[in-house]
């Protein structure tokens, strides 16, 4: 092959192995119990994804995979050291997450398994220039970066949508609650948001997939109620 065509075939073989990484992100994801690592303070499920949208994983196909498994490791064991309310949950996710990378190869597993604590810090985010400018420069990066990141999800969500269809808005419930169908149907769409519009992948990766909602028992009646999401395999 000559130099070009050995370009493409290594960029094939790239986004191949992203979607990979986004197969492996989104069964975390649908984890029960998993939406206390979806976002908020911290590293999470959430900083993972834009990782992936960034396409941050860089090196040879082994590092840019070691990486991977250490920044989703990174996510349950920064619960684990800072003994959070989390911290059980955490242990068992891991557990599952280290099985699904084992898959892979089992030393990645226990990368994940070893992987330090992170407190919502981005890996390449800030550019040389701006850390030798100090905070000013890091702030102007974070601030360029995230700019750059809204419109490349606003062109990315459109294109996606316009590609695909937009299937998954497309499903429909068929819980005879109406409450709880509604909340289905916005789980799946919130699915689809992060596999696709967030982590680039396809609407392939999430169409076997359906929520179901459930009203928890007990709750008092001067209690708001709450819901527990599973996401299972049609």
């Amino acid at each position: 092959k000559d130099d070009g065509g050995a370009d493409a075939e290594k960029e094939k073989k790239k986004l191949k192995m992203f979607k990979k990484f986004g197969k492996v992100l989104a069964k975390a994801w649908q984890l029960d119990g998993a939406d206390v690592f979806h976002d908020g303070a911290g590293w999470n499920l959430g900083e993972v994804g834009k990782q992936l949208d960034q396409k941050a994983y860089a090196g040879s196909f082994k590092q840019a995979w070691q990486s991977f498994a250490a920044d989703l490791g990174s996510v349950y064991t920064t619960h684990v050291a800072t003994k959070s309310k989390h911290a059980s949950i955490a242990k068992d996710h891991l557990e599952q997450v280290k099985a699904m990378l084992g898959e892979k190869d089992p030393s990645l597993a226990e990368m994940a398994g070893n992987a330090p604590s992170k407190q919502g810090t981005k890996r390449g985010s800030p550019s040389p220039g701006a850390a030798e400018n100090g905070e000013r420069g890091n702030k102007r990066a974070r601030r360029d970066s995230k700019n750059a990141n809204d419109n490349a999800k606003k062109k990315g969500t459109k294109s996606n949508n316009e590609k695909n269809g937009n299937k998954s808005s497309a499903f429909r419930s068929k819980n005879i609650n109406p409450e709880l169908a509604q909340r289905e149907e916005r789980a799946m769409e919130q699915l689809r948001e992060f596999i696709v519009d967030k982590c680039g992948g396809t609407e392939d990766m999430i169409e076997g997939f359906r929520a179901r909602v459930t009203k928890k028992n007990g709750a008092k009646p001067s209690h708001q109620a709450k819901f527990d999401v599973n996401f299972y395999s049609a």
